[in-house]
C-alpha cells in the first residue's frame, strides 16, 4: 500500500504547464494486470478494523479495472528491450 500512497501523493502534487499552478488530479481507477487482481482487491477492500491505525485509507476511493493485456504488453516490452 505504500507504493499506492506515494502514487496518490504524487498525483496530488501535480502542477500545470506553468509549473506553479496546482491542478486538481484525483484518481478514480486502479488499473492492474490480471496477475495482481487479488492484491488490488485486498488493497482497496473495505474493512472494519478494531484499531484506528488499521483503517484502510484506500477503501471506497478507487474502482478496480483489471487489464488482462497489460501483463502481455509488459512481457513484450521486456523482450524487445532484451533483444535490442
Amino acid at each position: 500500500m505504500t507504493s499506492l500512497g506515494v502514487a496518490l501523493k504524487s498525483m496530488g502534487l501535480q502542477k500545470g504547464l506553468d509549473g506553479v499552478t496546482a491542478i486538481d488530479v484525483t484518481p478514480k481507477f486502479l488499473i492492474v494486470p490480471a496477475s495482481l487482481e487479488t492484491v488490488a482487491l485486498q488493497t482497496i477492500a473495505a474493512i472494519t478494523p478494531a484499531q484506528v491505525s488499521n483503517v484502510n485509507p484506500f477503501s471506497g476511493k478507487l474502482k478496480l479495472i483489471v487489464d488482462p493485456g497489460s501483463t502481455r504488453r509488459r512481457a513484450n516490452q521486456q523482450l524487445s528491450q532484451e533483444t535490442c
